[in-house]
């Protein structure tokens, strides 16, 4: 079973999953990763933060409680 896994499960490189990163986000994370200013970063998790919110709000207005 082991031997399966391995033929098959492709072990490459794994990208790393930020959900909520736009363009903006990752500008921020550049511009953080250079510097180390810690404002910088504040900003990054108040824009990731945000965006998040923003999607749940969405999400939650178009839900619809006709059918269970």
């Amino acid at each position: 079973m082991s031997k399966a896994a391995h033929s098959t499960i492709p072990m490459g490189l794994c990208i790393m999953y930020v959900p909520f990163m736009d363009d903006e986000a990752q500008e921020l994370l550049d511009k953080y990763e250079k510097s180390g200013d810690p404002d910088i970063a504040d900003h990054l998790i108040e824009s990731l933060d945000a965006a998040r919110r923003a999607r749940s709000e969405e999400s939650t207005a178009r839900m619809n409680f006709t059918y269970s």
